[in-house]
C-alpha cells in the first residue's frame, strides 16, 4: 500500500477528532466511530500549550479557539500563602503572534472540533463500537456493532486510555496504572486576578487557576492519594474545601464561598500508561 485512500478513527474525543479533521484535510475519506451517541465531552476546562495550538492552526479551528476559550503567555508558581515564587515561561512555539498557552471547557472544544469534522464531510458512526477488525492483506475489515462492515486502509486506534483497539490488538500490552494521585476540577466564574495560569504549591497538594474563557475560569487540585478512590457528587464540594484549607490568600478567600454542587466539580484518580517499543 503505497497512499491511503479511506481510514477508519475509532474514538471520537480529541484524539480522534484531531485525526479524523487531519486526514480528511489531505482528502481522505474518513469513518469515525464514536460509542457515545450523543458524543458527550467528559469532564471541566482543560489546560493547553503552544504546541496544540499549532496543530490547531493546522486543523482549521485555532480562530474558533480564540473567540471561545482562553490564550495567554506565562504561568506563575506560589506558595500556599500566595507568595509567587517563579515565573512559568509558555514560548510563542505557534508563531510570534499566538500566545504560548491557554485553556478552555472541554465541551466548547468538543463542539467546534466536530463542528469540524462534520464541515470536511467525515462519516460520524455514533453509537458505535467494533466488533473485530481484521487485516485481509489489502484492506483491514471492521466489522461494527451494529454488524455494518467497513473496509478501510488503515485503522486508528483513538479510544482512550483504556482503549479497546489496544486491547484487541496487542493482548500483552500493559494495563494503565494508578499514579498515587487524584486531581480535582471545578469551574467558577472568572476572578479578574486571574489573567493567566496560577499554581500554589502545600503540602502534599497543588491548587490551580487557569482562564477557559472572558467569563469563566476552571481550578485544578490535585491530592496524594495512596489508594485509589471514588467519592459520591454530594461530598465533592466539602471535600474539596477541606483540601483546600492550607492555602490562605485573599484569591482563595473569595472563591471558597462559590465551592458548592453548582460548580460542575469532577473528581478522577490520575491513571497512566507507557508503552514499550516498537
Amino acid at each position: 500500500m503505497t497512499a491511503l485512500s479511506k481510514v477508519a478513527v475509532i474514538g471520537g474525543g480529541f484524539s480522534g477528532m484531531a485525526a479524523a479533521i487531519e486526514f480528511a484535510r489531505r482528502g481522505i475519506a474518513v469513518d469515525l466511530i464514536e460509542l457515545d451517541p450523543e458524543w458527550r465531552p467528559y469532564g471541566a476546562g482543560i489546560s493547553l500549550n503552544g504546541a496544540i495550538f499549532r496543530v490547531f492552526n493546522s486543523l482549521g479551528v485555532m480562530e474558533r479557539f480564540l473567540e471561545d476559550g482562553f490564550a495567554g503567555d506565562g504561568g506563575s508558581v506560589h506558595l500556599a500563602n500566595g507568595m509567587q515564587i517563579a515565573e512559568i515561561p509558555t514560548p510563542r512555539v505557534a508563531g510570534l503572534d499566538l500566545p504560548g498557552a491557554g485553556a478552555i471547557m472541554r465541551p466548547v472544544l468538543a463542539r467546534l472540533l466536530s463542528e469540524r469534522v462534520r464541515a470536511l464531510g467525515v462519516n460520524v458512526h455514533l453509537g458505535e463500537s467494533f466488533a473485530s477488525i481484521e487485516d485481509t492483506g489489502d484492506a483491514v475489515k471492521v466489522t461494527l456493532t451494529s454488524g455494518a462492515v467497513i473496509r478501510d486502509d488503515l485503522v486508528v486506534g483513538a479510544d482512550g486510555l483504556f482503549s479497546k483497539v489496544r486491547q484487541t490488538l496487542f493482548a500483552e500490552a500493559p494495563q494503565p496504572a494508578y499514579s498515587g494521585q487524584s486531581v480535582w476540577r471545578a469551574v467558577l466564574p472568572r476572578d479578574p486576578e486571574v489573567d493567566r495560569v496560577m499554581m500554589f504549591v502545600g503540602p502534599k497538594v497543588k491548587l490551580g487557576f487557569n482562564p477557559v474563557s472572558d467569563t469563566e475560569m476552571y481550578i485544578f487540585l490535585t491530592e496524594d492519594q495512596p489508594a485509589k478512590q471514588r467519592f459520591a457528587d454530594a461530598v465533592l464540594p466539602g471535600r474539596l474545601l477541606q483540601l483546600m484549607a492550607p492555602f490562605q490568600f485573599p484569591l482563595v478567600e473569595r472563591i471558597r464561598p462559590q465551592i458548592t454542587a453548582q460548580a460542575s466539580i469532577v473528581h478522577r484518580p490520575i491513571e497512566a500508561l507507557l508503552l514499550p517499543r516498537p
